[in-house]
């Protein structure tokens, strides 16, 4: 059952603030289900970009663990690390929860506008998110759709 935008009820429960949240992550996870935490509203967004936009860096930490996946894009071709990048406070525990749990991780992907993690950090100005993302083996060489670097945009 969705919300007319899409939201699931993990949509919900999440931007609600609910802690129940966590127990019902934990149900789908012990009944194998976990492609439900996956599931994207109709900007394609998955519970795991709401709680990286909504400043839960415990609750990445969390959904990680249980299953969602870092890869999904939203409907710009985002995905979680790309999410991260802004809200600082979050790439950290993601991309620890990544390699942690051993999740497949592509820190160099692209969005649509053909712009990788590093490029927002340098766009949004985020030195914390930048280095963030070189200690995780980001590349500088990534080029955007008009041929510009990370390093090009720092300039």
């Amino acid at each position: 059952m969705r919300l007319c935008n899409g939201d699931t009820f993990l949509h919900m429960t999440l931007c609600s603030n609910q802690p129940s949240l966590e127990y019902i992550v934990k149900l789908i996870f012990s009944l194998k289900m976990t492609k439900l935490l996956n599931l994207k509203n109709n900007q394609m967004r998955t519970i795991l970009h709401l709680a990286i936009i909504n400043d839960s860096p415990k609750l990445v930490s969390f959904l990680v663990s249980k299953g969602c996946n870092p890869m999904e894009e939203d409907d710009e071709g985002n995905n979680a690390v790309h999410y991260a990048v802004i809200c600082q406070s979050c790439i950290e525990p993601l991309l620890d929860a990544v390699k942690s749990n051993g999740v497949s991780c592509d820190i160099n992907a692209y969005n649509n506008e053909k712009q990788s993690p590093l490029h927002l950090a340098v766009i949004y100005e985020s030195v914390e998110s930048a280095a963030t993302l070189l200690r995780h083996g980001a590349s500088v060489h990534a080029r955007d759709s008009c041929g510009r670097t990370p390093l090009h945009l720092a300039a």
